[in-house]
Formats: C-alpha cells, sequence, structure tokens
C-alpha cells in the first residue's frame, strides 16, 4: 500500500530535525515552506527532503496561522504529490513510531474515513524526546481526539472523508519547551543517538553465569537484539502490547526475523506466555514505560515462570519525567537493586514474594471514599484500615484512577470500585483521612440483624431516596447497607484517647493549620510508615550535606516533607531550628539529625553563614521545609551538577536569552546547590536584605550578581520532587 506524506513546516526546522526519523515511514515526504524560511530549505537539501514553496502563503511566512491558510497549504502539497493514493498530513512536532507503517500496511482502511491517533505522548523537554525515541512502546498521556491535527491520514484521491476513526497507535508529541535545550538541562545531561537500553541489558546478560533464559515481557521491534541476544540461550517474548490484535501476526513475525536473522540464539514468539515452563525464566526485561496496568497484567505469569533469585529489568526507573514507571516498579516489584544514570534499573527477586492482583471477596466490606480526596488521606486510611481488617477492602473513586493509587490498591490487596458499594451484605464506609486505630471487626461483630419485616422497609425506603444516579457518599457516624446496618459511634477527638481507651476510628480536622500537635503527631507517624513502603532511598551528589531551616511558620510543612526524606544514613542532615525549640520537632519516630538551635531569627544570610559553620562537605544543597520526595526522587546526582558553582531551582521552562539565565521567580521557595566556599564567601560579601518578607529573594539576587557566571538553574520537579 502507497503512503506519502505532506508537512507544513515555517520557520520549524528545530522540530523538524528532532523528527525525521518518520521518513522511513513513507513513500515520499513533501516538505511545505516559504522561500524566507531558509533554515527549513537548508535541512531538506542536508537531508534529502523533497521541499515545496507554497505559492499560498506569503513569502515571509507570517500568515501561515491565520485562519485556513495552514490547511490551504497541506492541500497543495497533496496536490504536488499527485493525489496517488493514502496520505498522512503531519506536524513537524510529531514522532511516528518505528511500526507505524507496518500497522498501517497490516490494516484494511476504508477510504471514506480520516483516521487520527490514538494517543500522543507529550515531551516537555528535548531530554525526554531523545530517551523516549529509544525506549519504545510509549504511554500515552494526552487523547488522540484533542490532537486531531497533528496528524490525520487521508485517501487523496478523495475529497471528502465523512466518518473520522483512530489508529491504534501512539506517537512522541514535542511541546514547545521541547525544542530549546533550556538552562534547566546543561549540555552534558544529553542523550546522544545511542541504544543505551540495548547495552545495559548486554553488559547484564554477560555477567550472569551461563547462557540464561531471557523473557522480553512485551515483543517490540527496535530492542537491538544483536547487542543482547548472543549472550542468551533462550529469548520468549510475550505479547504485552497486544500487537498481534492490531497487525497481522505474520508480519510482527517478519519484522522479528528480519532483525534476529544473524542470530544464532532461539527465539520464540509466544503471544501468551502458555508454553512457558514453571521456574524457568533467568532473566525478565519489562521494555519501555512500565504502567501500573502493565505490571499488574503481568505478576501471575511472572509468579509462575520466574525462577528463584531470578532478575527483573527495565528502563526509565527514578527518572524525573516518567513518575508513572518509577511508582510502578517501587510499589509493585520493590526498591532496584541498582539503577543507572541512563534509568535501566535491576533487581533480584524471589517470584514467590510477588504481589497478587486483588480479587472480589465475600462477607462485610470496609469501602474507602477516595472521591476528590489528596493521595495522602487515601493512603494513610489504607495503611491503617489494612494493619486492623484483613476483610474485603474496596476503594471508591469517581472515574479513572490515577498511577499512584492503583499502585497502592495492588500494594494493600484493595479493589477499585466505581459504583455504588456492595448492597447484599454488611458494609463499613469511611472518607479519606480516617485512620482506624482498633481491630474493626468489632464494629461488624456488634451489629443486630434487623427482621426480614424490617429489612423490606428498609429497602424500599432506600429505593425511594436515593436514584441510581446519585453519587455514593460515605460516612463515618452510621453505615448502612440494604439489609445489614453497622452503628458506628461518632469518634472521639484525638487528644481526648488514652492507650487504655482508644477509638477504632480517628478523623483529624480537615484543615491540618487547626490541627492539635498531638494530632499532628500522629497523622506524621502513620504517614512515614506508610510512604517508607513505597519510596526508594533519595541519592545525592557525592560529598554534600543537606541543610533545612525550620521557623515558627513552617513546623507543619516540615513535618508532613520530613515523612518522605528517606536519605541515606551517609547523608549528613543539619536541621537549622530558627525561633522555636529542638522539642517542637517531630522525627516521626525515626533517628533524629543534627539540630542547631538558633534562639532568635536573624536575618537569612546571618542564619545560613551560622549552619555552614556546621558543615564539612564540599557542597550545600539548601531545601526548603516545604518539599516532598516522591518515589525515585534525586538531588544533583548527575555530573554535570558537580562542577556548578551554583545551581538554583525555578519551576518555569527557562533558557538562556544572549547567554543569560532569568533568575527564579520572586515567589519561588530558595532551594540551591552550591559550593560550600562559595556559599561563605557569599555570606560575607552579600549585604542584608532590606525587609523581611523578601530577605531570601534579595540575598539570591545579591549572591548572582555577586556569581556574575557560572551558576545555572534547574527544576527539581522533574527529579521527583513536589513542592507544597
Amino acid at each position: 500500500m502507497r503512503l506519502d506524506a505532506v508537512t507544513v513546516s515555517v520557520y520549524e526546522s528545530d522540530s523538524l530535525a528532532l523528527t525525521l526519523a518518520n521518513r522511513n515511514q513513507f513513500d515520499r515526504w513533501l516538505i511545505v515552506t516559504v522561500r524566507d524560511d531558509r533554515d527549513t530549505i537548508r535541512l531538506c537539501r542536508d537531508h534529502g527532503l523533497e521541499c515545496h514553496l507554497s505559492a499560498i502563503l506569503r513569502p515571509d511566512g507570517e500568515d501561515v496561522l491565520a485562519g485556513t491558510s495552514r490547511n490551504r497549504a497541506l492541500e497543495e502539497g497533496v496536490d504536488v504529490l499527485g493525489r496517488q493514493g493514502w496520505t498522512a498530513l503531519i506536524s513537524s512536532y510529531v514522532l511516528l513510531p518505528r511500526l507505524f507503517r507496518a500497522q498501517f500496511d497490516a490494516m484494511t482502511p476504508q477510504s471514506d474515513t480520516r483516521y487520527g491517533l490514538r494517543g500522543y505522548r507529550r515531551c516537555t523537554n528535548r531530554r525526554m524526546l531523545e530517551r523516549l525515541a529509544w525506549c519504545e512502546p510509549w504511554h500515552a498521556d494526552l487523547a488522540g481526539g484533542a490532537q486531531e491535527f497533528q496528524l490525520q491520514l487521508i485517501d487523496s484521491r478523495r475529497r471528502d472523508q465523512p466518518h473520522r476513526a483512530t489508529l491504534p497507535m501512539d506517537a512522541l508529541l514535542l511541546a514547545d519547551s521541547a525544542l530549546h535545550w533550556g538552562g534547566d538541562i546543561p549540555s552534558s545531561e544529553r542523550v546522544p543517538g545511542a541504544d543505551y537500553r540495548g547495552a545495559a541489558l548486554a553488559r547484564l546478560l554477560a555477567n550472569l553465569p551461563g547462557r540464561p533464559t531471557l523473557l522480553i515481557a512485551g515483543r517490540y521491534p527496535g530492542l537491538a537484539p544483536k547487542l543482547w541476544a548472543p549472550h542468551c540461550g533462550t529469548i520468549v517474548s510475550t505479547d504485552d502490547f497486544c500487537l498481534d490484535r492490531q497487525t497481522d501476526g505474520g508480519r510482527l513475525q517478519h519484522i522479528w526475523r528480519t532483525e534476529t536473522a544473524e542470530l544464532a540464539t532461539p527465539i520464540d514468539l509466544d503471544a501468551t506466555g502458555r508454553a512457558l515452563a514453571d521456574r524457568s525464566v533467568d532473566v525478565l526485561y519489562i521494555p519501555g514505560e512500565a504502567s501500573v496496568d502493565r505490571v499488574m497484567a503481568g505478576l501471575p505469569l511472572w509468579r509462575r515462570t520466574l525462577k528463584r533469585n531470578a532478575i527483573i529489568c527495565g528502563d526509565l526507573f527514578g527518572r524525573p519525567d516518567w513518575a508513572e514507571a518509577t511508582i510502578a516498579i517501587a510499589e509493585l516489584l520493590g526498591t532496584p537493586d541498582d539503577v543507572e544514570e541512563s534509568g535501566f534499573w535491576r533487581k533480584r527477586i524471589d517470584p514467590a514474594v510477588l504481589l497478587g492482583v486483588p480479587e472480589p471477596q465475600g462477607g462485610p466490606c470496609v469501602v474507602l471514599n477516595a472521591e476528590h480526596a489528596v493521595f495522602d488521606s487515601t493512603l494513610v486510611s489504607l495503611h491503617t484500615l489494612r494493619r486492623h481488617w484483613a476483610g474485603s477492602l474496596m476503594v471508591h473513586v469517581d472515574g479513572a484512577a490515577g498511577a499512584a493509587l492503583a499502585a497502592a490498591c495492588v500494594r494493600y490487596g484493595t479493589e477499585l470500585c466505581h459504583g455504588a458499594p456492595p448492597s447484599d451484605r454488611p458494609y463499613l464506609a469511611v472518607d479519606a483521612g480516617t485512620l482506624a486505630m482498633r481491630p474493626i471487626g468489632e464494629l461488624f461483630d456488634a451489629h443486630h440483624g434487623p427482621s426480614r419485616f424490617k429489612a423490606a422497609l428498609r429497602q424500599i425506603a432506600h429505593a425511594l431516596r436515593k436514584s441510581k444516579r446519585e453519587k455514593f457518599r460515605a460516612s463515618i457516624t452510621d453505615t448502612a447497607g440494604r439489609i445489614w446496618k453497622v452503628p458506628v459511634k461518632r469518634t472521639p477527638a484525638v487528644e481526648m484517647w488514652a492507650p487504655e481507651a482508644l477509638p477504632t476510628l480517628v478523623r483529624n480536622a480537615r484543615d491540618p493549620r487547626a490541627w492539635k500537635p498531638v494530632e499532628r503527631q500522629l497523622w506524621s507517624d502513620v504517614l512515614r510508615e506508610a510512604l517508607l513502603r513505597r519510596t526508594t532511598q533519595i541519592r545525592v551528589g557525592t560529598d554534600s550535606t543537606i541543610v533545612v531551616m525550620v521557623g515558627p511558620d513552617s513546623i507543619g510543612d516540615f513535618a508532613l516533607s520530613w515523612a518522605s526524606w528517606n536519605f541515606g544514613a551517609a547523608i549528613h542532615i543539619l536541621v537549622v531550628a530558627a525561633g522555636i525549640r529542638k522539642e517542637e520537632l517531630e522525627w516521626s519516630g525515626r533517628p533524629m539529625p543534627e539540630v542547631l538551635e538558633v534562639a532568635t531569627r536573624p536575618d537569612f544570610g546571618r542564619l545560613l553563614e551560622i549552619a555552614l559553620q556546621r558543615v564539612q562537605s564540599r557542597r550545600t544543597i539548601l531545601l526548603p521545609p516545604g518539599l516532598r520526595a516522591m518515589p525515585g526522587a534525586e538531588l544533583f546526582v548527575g555530573p554535570a551538577w558537580r562542577d556548578v558553582p551554583l545551581a538554583l531551582h525555578t519551576g518555569a521552562e527557562v533558557r538562556r536569552v544572549n547567554g543569560a539565565l532569568p533568575l527564579p521567580r520572586p515567589r519561588e521557595p530558595l532551594l540551591l546547590s552550591a559550593e560550600t566556599e562559595l556559599l561563605r564567601r557569599l555570606c560575607a560579601r552579600v549585604p542584608e536584605a532590606q525587609g523581611r518578607s523578601s530577605e531570601e529573594q534579595s540575598w539570591l539576587r545579591g549572591a548572582v550578581k555577586d556569581v556574575r557566571s557560572g551558576w545555572q538553574t534547574c527544576n527539581v520537579e522533574r527529579w521527583g520532587w513536589r513542592i507544597q
């Protein structure tokens, strides 16, 4: 089947240069541009692309976005190609998957239908694009319908396509920020055109004894088997991506045979994994982005086929742009034993400890209402409920559950519930944020079954009172099913309980600012315990000290942040208590770090100078009290940051203009990594701030002015951190 393409690229040579691999998908690819766009004309000439100067657009191209100009330019390109068959109207911002043409050729498209893609994976920076280009398949985060203008496949022999449909494929979509390298990504962190994962997998297999059996969780062309296949005795690949249902199976096998034609290693394309014997797999490789759904789907097969002490490995762990992959691996498989800078990870595991997918249970049920709840509230409730209830546990959500919640449900053996709770058995419904302090079974044991007459009346009243469309609402004071009723007394305030008279359920005030110290301590202890189950140890740049300054107005933020700071024992942490006593800080049962008490709070520069007197490391990392670590978080780990004199956090995408970088926004929290000696010199040189409200920003501006050059910006939110 013939397939041509047309792209309107007016002053888009930068994006076109990043998506040149698309030309492998088309018989002809025509680039439509204007006379004044010399960069695009030069790019086409250097790379052998057909280039057409539009007769519809103005020579300067200023009208390309006006009205229907771009669409008319696309039609012009289709006419130049001659309308010989199927044509892709594709943006220069789209990078197609390697299997695009093979999947399209295996289809029977209808000439009266205009086709788009199922979804897009948005790349917010160039590093993300370069990594994903080598790590197919991609996990779409944008629906194809909302981005329909990015790619449309039409039969150019017809002038109308009244019907619309989507192809079962996802592509990469460049954001504007991905086209500028930006100040937050040094050039030394760029990913060159090399297959990192193929080389990493080859090193792993080469160091194993004998010739191991490798299971690939989802065969996908482009895995560079020539690099690592010679180290294997047998390779088995399952169809986790359902490609057999999307393409002609024979065509897919032909692609694999072409890639492995010169290999002596036997490769079995097993669509279901049924041919695998129990305890026969030495190494499991999970290619691409390991979403929660993918890992959950593979758990039953892996538990059966992996040998004891087998190795599981994969891509993109702990990388800032792939939070879901990190969550899925950390939550469902456990913390990796080793993670390379490219994100390639490995873990030796006993398959007996792999989780099972929660299955529906009978009997009494506890329903946790997580509708519109923040994840922390749901997590602490799940943690305490499962500790005191071994029976059926459901989490009620409105719409799709996020990756963190879906993974936590598997971890705690919980079912996700989108409709009303069970009506044929007793259930206890609680709101997210409710803590279970004692076994919950006593609440069910204490109930009294109503008579059949009362039960019938209750069912009638229930039908009259509630419609099927009414949303489920939970309450911790009185919970009823259609037949059984479980009385739950209103819980007393937390400060009133004593160890000998614990209530079964406890709920703090909804506003954390109103919490009493004992309430905050209870919440912090539970959250810390729950987070330690799901977070990985935070990697920190070598020879660094963590410094955090806590005052009366930031005690609460620090208590919640500290619960997620899973730094190793070797990392020196210095907490500066400015205007507060050491006893006021809460450590959630963890060993107390070094605390420096400062009776009165001086200006920021003086306070930092006092803290630096306790620092012996080469670098100092200053963190704000309200910084939350997510799974896979890291801080200034890459070699690119080791020699930067001063690195500042900014939440905005920034880039150099005439060699200069803009300062972080005025309301940005001060978060930096710097050479300790440089900070000492700056504290001595920078004058005191004028005005307490802006003292940190005043100090920062004075420091940057003094450094003049050699400072850099970054965004720690891309390294797995969230600023509260």
